[in-house]
């Protein structure tokens, strides 16, 4: 059972941190918006950056869903 918690633990911790990343990733790519290459890399992070939240959002709410 112990064994059990601890996974359920690691998964919140690795969903929270990647809920972090994308936001940081969304963040900064709102400051990089001069050149076309510029631009473009933002464009790339802030996709990523959703993806990323997205993805930790799933892997913390399934942290919490009863097994049944």
């Amino acid at each position: 059972m112990k064994m059990q918690e601890n996974g359920k633990k690691k998964q919140l911790i690795t969903g929270l941190v990647n809920i972090l990343a994308g936001g940081s990733l969304i963040l900064s790519s709102l400051c990089l918006r001069e050149t076309n290459l510029e631009d473009f890399i933002a464009g790339v992070m802030m996709g990523v950056g959703c993806g990323d939240l997205l993805v930790g959002v799933y892997v913390a709410a399934k942290t919490f869903r009863k097994d049944l």
